[in-house]
């Protein structure tokens, strides 16, 4: 396979994900914004888990509280990661980039090698946090 084949390739199957995540957001029940979360591996050939943001389970959708950092709902990142069991290696594919809660969370789960974004988050703590780490990061485009 030619070099050029092989990164058209990548293209198609980031995008692929990148709109499965635009999709899966849409699963998302917080009332201020719905966000997603995919962790597979790095040839995107195996999705290990998903996530999407919302109340913690067997709590009422209406517990969300709308206010920004009190709303109360557990973040995509972290329902990804609490799925992950035995997985020892993987990337991580984002709606919105980590914030820093998140961030410190993919950082201890010691599974994620490498995370990526589409929008960027307010607050960029979480992706100066992931590089201290040494975790790779970058905005999808």
């Amino acid at each position: 396979m030619s070099h050029e084949y092989e990164t058209t390739r990548s293209e198609q199957k980031t995008e692929v994900f990148k709109q499965f995540l635009l999709g899966l957001k849409s699963l998302g029940t917080c009332k201020r914004e719905q966000c997603a979360c995919i962790v597979c591996d790095s040839q995107l050939t195996r999705v290990f888990s998903i996530g999407y943001n919302g109340p913690p389970a067997d709590i009422d959708n209406d517990a969300c509280t709308e206010e920004p950092k009190q709303c109360g709902c557990v973040h995509a990142e972290a329902n990804a990661l609490i799925k992950l069991g035995h997985i020892r290696e993987a990337y991580m594919y984002c709606t919105t980039a980590p914030c820093i809660h998140c961030a410190g969370l993919i950082i201890n789960s010691k599974k994620i090698k490498f995370v990526y974004w589409i929008h960027t988050y307010t607050d960029g703590r979480g992706l100066m946090a992931l590089q201290k780490a040494g975790i790779l990061h970058d905005q999808l485009r």
